[in-house]
């Protein structure tokens, strides 16, 4: 009778097993814990927290995946409970702009540098002359 039990049970958990061994369900999973922040004080991403509302959250997201859940519907689903403020990165216009902004930063800077190293250039290259030489004086 323990035998048949165990065996039973062993059926019953491989599909739960095997879907946690697949290098997919882990692949899922480690992005999707990688696109939240942790409930308990949005102070870090789900994946690195140690907080047990982190780790409740990583529960129900491997629950959801082996559900067969899409991302879209894990996300959705997350974000109803807890809110937009879950999301590492926001979504939608916000989120392109913050996408958008740092190289637009960059090139910006580089360009002002450039202009400012060419005008350096062309102050240090005109000749510095005699001051008083510069001054008109009229003759009588």
């Amino acid at each position: 009778m323990l035998l048949l039990r165990f065996v039973v049970s062993t059926f019953l958990l491989l599909p739960c097993l095997s879907a946690a061994e697949s290098p997919e369900f882990s692949a899922r999973q480690f992005a999707l814990e990688h696109r939240l922040m942790a409930p308990c004080c949005y102070n870090g991403l789900v994946a690195a927290h140690q907080s047990g509302a982190a780790s409740e959250l990583r529960l129900q997201i491997a629950s959801l995946l082996r559900q067969g859940k899409t991302d879209r519907e894990i996300l959705d689903a997350v974000v109803d409970r807890y809110g937009k403020r879950i999301l590492a990165e926001p979504e939608g216009r916000m989120g392109s702009l913050l996408q958008v902004i740092p190289p637009v930063a960059l090139l910006l800077g580089l360009c002002g540098v450039i202009v400012a190293i060419q005008r350096l250039r062309v102050t240090a290259s005109q000749p510095a002359g005699n001051a008083m030489a510069d001054i008109d004086i009229p003759e009588d």
